[in-house]
């Protein structure tokens, strides 16, 4: 099985449905720090990763070392992941990391060995069918695969804008602007302030509520597939959000509305409070 770092592979990426956890701080369940994450090893034909490179700094001699991806357990709050029964004197024992060995069984048999004494040990062949090991972390993606290749959809690279009109793949509702917004428990969020999305296709991704003073931005987004619609009523319901999730999502600022950076933030927000 070729393993490749992601960084080297120019046709892969992380999809937006999932985690980067690239950059994320690294401790164990005892608060010991092992570490940044500096990439992520992938499989490229499964479209898989595999495993998690660790930049330990200077308090271990080789500096790097890797973690097979099932031992990953991501708190995205505090952007972080842990590898919670990994002690650093496990750690001085692996094998130096090094990307050229990657390929050789014998270099990942050495590895697991330490990492899953009481199942590689006594192999006489190592196989990749290991599944505690492998398995992927519960909020690394909605997907099994955390990869996608390049040039598929991606709402930051859309010509992004404010639209007159609400309109979906399915449906053009007309304007919905002042409609009501209910949230769980039918608790009032405020009204719909307007919307935007791809101007090329003329297809609204996103809304803004106007919260009417009661949030501190004032303001917030809804992505589109999160809203239900009641011309009747004219109102908007977004049935998994409360006021107090509310306050969790990023800052309204006009000003970052159309940029990638903000959408990847309201995606990840709106992904985990499901």
């Amino acid at each position: 099985m070729a393993l490749a770092e992601l960084s080297r592979l120019d046709e892969f990426e992380v999809a937006d449905e999932s985690v980067d956890i690239r950059g994320f701080p690294a401790y164990n369940k005892m608060g010991d720090y092992l570490g940044d994450v500096d990439e992520l090893i992938v499989d490229p034909v499964a479209m898989k990763v595999r495993y998690v490179v660790i930049d330990a700094g200077t308090w271990l001699e080789s500096r790097k070392f890797i973690v097979p991806v099932g031992m990953v357990r991501i708190d995205e709050v505090s952007n972080r992941i842990y590898l919670d029964n990994l002690a650093r004197e496990t750690i001085t024992r692996l094998p130096p990391y090094e990307e050229s060995r990657l390929t050789e069984p014998d270099y990942e048999r050495r590895l697991l060995s330490i990492y899953y004494p009481e199942r590689v040990g006594g192999f006489s062949q190592f196989t990749y069918d290991l599944e505690e090991a492998f398995r992927y972390p519960e909020r690394f993606g909605t997907r099994e695969e955390l990869l996608r290749r390049k040039g598929t959809y991606r709402p930051g690279e859309l010509q992004f804008g404010w639209l007159n009109a609400f309109r979906t793949a399915e449906r053009d509702w007309g304007d919905i602007k002042g409609y009501e917004v209910y949230g769980a428990n039918n608790e009032h969020l405020g009204t719909v302030h307007g919307y935007y999305g791809d101007l090329s296709a003329g297809q609204v991704h996103y809304i803004v509520v106007d919260t009417r003073g009661w949030l501190l931005s004032e303001k917030f987004v809804v992505p589109v597939d999160w809203i239900r619609i009641d011309p009747a009523m004219r109102r908007v319901y977004v049935d998994n959000l409360t006021r107090a999730r509310v306050e969790t999502l990023p800052s309204y600022d006009e000003s970052r509305l159309f940029t990638r950076n903000y959408q990847d933030e309201l995606r990840r927000a709106y992904q985990y409070i499901i």
